[in-house]
C-alpha cells in the first residue's frame, strides 16, 4: 500500500493542457493578425499620399515664387525706375569731383544694378590713373540712385615738383594730382627719368631702416645727388646730411652727437666718408 500512494503523489505534480483548446487560441490569434493587416497597409499609404502631396505644394509654391521673382525683375529691370537716375560722388579728400566723374562716366540708360555690381572694374580704372584712390565704394539709395565714395591708397611719401607735391603710395606709383600742403609724411625731391618708382621705393625702404629718433628729424630725402649713390637729408632744423646710401643707416645715428657740437646755424654734415661738417651757404642749399 506504501507504493500505490506514493506514484499517486507524484503524478499529481503535473497539469495536463487540453490541444484543442491552444489550438483554437493560435487559429483566433492568426485570423486577428489577417485582420489588422489590410488596416495597417492602408493607413501607411495615405500616409504616404499626405507627404507626397505636402511635397508636391512645396515645390509648386517654390516654382511659383521663382517665377513670381523673375517677372517683377524683368519688369523692374526693363522700366525706367532701374536706370541710374543720380550720382553723388565723395572724393574731395583725395580728388576733384569733377576729375572724378570724367573717369566715372554714367549714361542715361544705364542700369543702376550694373553700375553697382561693376563697382570692381571702375575701382581699377579710376586707380590706374590715380593711384591715390584705392577702390570706389558704391551705395544704391532711393532705388536707382548711387552714392559714390573714393577710398584713399595707402600714403608712404609725397615727391616735389615744380607746382606742388603729389602723393606716393605703397607700391611706388605717383598720383597726377597736386597737394598743396602735404602732411605726416616725408617729401622726396629730385627724381626724375623712367627709374623713378625704383629709386622712390629704394628710398622709403631705406629711410624706413633709420631709427625713429632720426626718421623724426628728417624733412625731405633726395637720392640723385652729384655723386652715384649719394643720399641727401634735409632736416628739419635747417641742416643737410650728405651720405651714402649702403652706410647712411648706421652713420645717421651720429647725427645727434654731433649738432650738440654746432651752433644755430645750418650746417653741412657730411657723412659718406667721415664725419665731417661746416656752415651751409645760400649757395650750396640751393643746389643740393
Amino acid at each position: 500500500m506504501g507504493r500505490h500512494k506514493k506514484k499517486n503523489s507524484s503524478s499529481s505534480k503535473f497539469t495536463k493542457k487540453d490541444p484543442r483548446q491552444e489550438l483554437d487560441g493560435w487559429i483566433s490569434q492568426k485570423n486577428q493578425d489577417v485582420k489588422n493587416k489590410p488596416e495597417r497597409a492602408s493607413q501607411r499609404l495615405t500616409q504616404l499620399k499626405v507627404q507626397r502631396r505636402r511635397s508636391l505644394i512645396k515645390k509648386l509654391v517654390l516654382i511659383f515664387t521663382i517665377a513670381t521673382l523673375v517677372i517683377l525683375a524683368s519688369i523692374y529691370y526693363m522700366s525706367p525706375i532701374s536706370n541710374v537716375s543720380k550720382v553723388d560722388i565723395n572724393s574731395e579728400n583725395i580728388i576733384s569731383k569733377e576729375e572724378l566723374e570724367k573717369l566715372v562716366i554714367f549714361n542715361p540708360n544705364d542700369k543702376v544694378l550694373i553700375a553697382y555690381f561693376n563697382q570692381g572694374t571702375l575701382s581699377q580704372k579710376v586707380n590706374e590713373t590715380y593711384p591715390s584712390i584705392a577702390r570706389l565704394d558704391l551705395k544704391i539709395t532711393n532705388y536707382n540712385e548711387l552714392n559714390m565714395t573714393a577710398v584713399p591708397a595707402e600714403v608712404i611719401g609725397y615727391l616735389q615738383n615744380a607746382s606742388g607735391y603729389q602723393r606716393i603710395v605703397t607700391d611706388g606709383r605717383v598720383s597726377p594730382e597736386n597737394v598743396e600742403n602735404p602732411k605726416d609724411h616725408i617729401i622726396y625731391f629730385g627724381f626724375q627719368g623712367d627709374n623713378q618708382k625704383d629709386r622712390l621705393l629704394q628710398s622709403v625702404g631705406l629711410f624706413n631702416r633709420l631709427s625713429d629718433k632720426v626718421k623724426t628729424e628728417v624733412a625731405k630725402i633726395r637720392v640723385d645727388g652729384l655723386k652715384q649713390n649719394q643720399i641727401i637729408f634735409v632736416m628739419k632744423d635747417g641742416n643737410i646730411i650728405l651720405g651714402n646710401q649702403d652706410t647712411i643707416v648706421d652713420k645717421s645715428s651720429y647725427y645727434d652727437k654731433m649738432k650738440e657740437k654746432l651752433d644755430n646755424k645750418k650746417y653741412l654734415i657730411d657723412l659718406e666718408v667721415g664725419y665731417f661738417a661746416q656752415p651751409l651757404s645760400d649757395e650750396t642749399e640751393k643746389k643740393l
